[in-house]
């Protein structure tokens, strides 16, 4: 991930999803089910007035959400459901 590029990200996290949430399952006890969802999003913009070029835009972000079921001894499963969404500055890291 250190590029800052949102689709190299989803790369990463993709191959290391299945060992963060068996490594969330193993430490909170309870948990019955958790999942990751990530999606990488890119788009572009343009407006014109009369024709003439106006303004356009371009941004990149990282989106994410996390889902997870627990329960008691009791039987009763609550869930939870989290998430978040990046942009571009935020993937390159602290300066």
């Amino acid at each position: 991930m250190s590029t800052g590029d949102p689709f190299d990200a989803i790369e990463s996290l993709k191959d290391r999803a299945q060992e963060l949430l068996s490594s969330f399952a193993r430490t909170h006890r309870g948990v019955a089910y958790a999942d990751l969802r990530i999606e990488a999003v890119f788009a572009r913009s343009s407006a014109a007035e009369n024709g003439a070029p106006r303004s356009s835009s371009e941004s990149e972000t990282l989106a994410f959400g996390v889902t997870v079921h627990a329960g008691g001894s009791g039987g009763v499963i609550g869930h939870g459901q989290w998430g978040g969404e990046l942009g571009r500055a935020a993937l390159r890291g602290s300066r």
